[in-house]
């Protein structure tokens, strides 16, 4: 009997024994289950916003090379009319490398200047048609694009003006970028615009060109008489018809000598006096 009994005490004792283990057991475990749950909710959580973020740099990135991609095409596709103007010789191959050396170089002034490829490419058409050679079309090009930031001049007009100028008084390319400088000079410092300025010297260019030399420049020449027209007012046309018999006649006397010659020279100095003391 008294084992009996002393069975059934450690029967119940084990049973509470077991019992309780197993709450215990039971309350970790749901504790770690909470721990687990809001681990994942903090994962998801973050999960989505890296997401959305990643989402967000892919589509820009999409979007960015998209936009590069488009931008290329627009230029090759305004490039061709940049081959067409231009004469390039040699080999295919050859002639492939330099007008991808041309485009190449074309593509870099864009990215330097505030200017778009479409100006650019215009601008190079333009210079190739008026007669620029490959070699110095990229020259050409920058000196022009300049203009048009420093002065009132579309890029079709200074283009077209500055290449007409320079075949009228054979201007070469290294002179160009001064050319272009004593222009802007100009029509920063005198009541013309540049605009007038070129205008006036195309009419006089032909003139001017006939008495250049080693102490004078006919493109300079031209400019400056332009300058000196507008500046007062006088009409392109009557002026610049002034101007062109003016240097016939200083041509001429030049060429023959005698009395004609020192009466220019004297009427320059007089007209030279009669300057000085006007400014002071």
């Amino acid at each position: 009997m008294a084992s009996l009994n002393a069975f059934k005490v450690r029967a119940v004792i084990q049973a509470g024994y077991d019992k309780a283990s197993l709450n215990r057991a039971n309350k970790d475990i749901q504790q770690s289950f909470n721990q687990l749950a809001q681990r994942m909710k903090h994962i998801n959580n973050a999960s989505r916003v890296t997401q959305q973020t990643f989402a967000g740099v892919g589509a820009s990135m999409v979007a960015a090379f998209a936009g590069s991609i488009a931008a290329a095409a627009a230029f090759e596709e305004q490039f061709v009319n940049v081959k067409k103007t231009l004469d390039v010789k040699g080999t295919t191959r050859e002639i492939e490398e330099s007008f991808g050396n041309i485009s190449k170089r074309l593509r870099e002034l864009v990215k330097l200047a505030p200017v778009t490829t479409e100006a650019i490419n215009e601008i190079a058409a333009i210079g190739g048609q008026l007669g620029i050679s490959a070699n110095e079309i990229v020259t050409f090009t920058d000196i022009i694009q300049k203009l048009t930031v420093a002065t009132n001049l579309s890029a079709d007009q200074a283009a077209l003006s500055m290449a007409r100028l320079s075949e009228i008084t054979g201007t070469t390319s290294q002179e160009l970028d001064n050319l272009a400088s004593s222009l802007v000079a100009l029509g920063n410092n005198f009541a013309a615009t540049e605009s007038e300025i070129v205008t006036a010297s195309l009419q006089i260019a032909t003139a001017t060109a006939q008495i250049g030399g080693e102490l004078n420049q006919s493109a300079v020449d031209a400019l400056a008489f332009a300058t000196a027209l507008k500046a007062i007012g006088q009409p392109s046309q009557a002026g610049a018809t002034a101007i062109v018999r003016l240097m016939t006649e200083l041509s001429e006397a030049v060429a023959l000598g005698g009395s004609n010659l020192k009466l220019l020279q004297m009427l320059l100095v007089f007209q030279l006096m009669v300057l000085i003391n006007y400014t002071k």
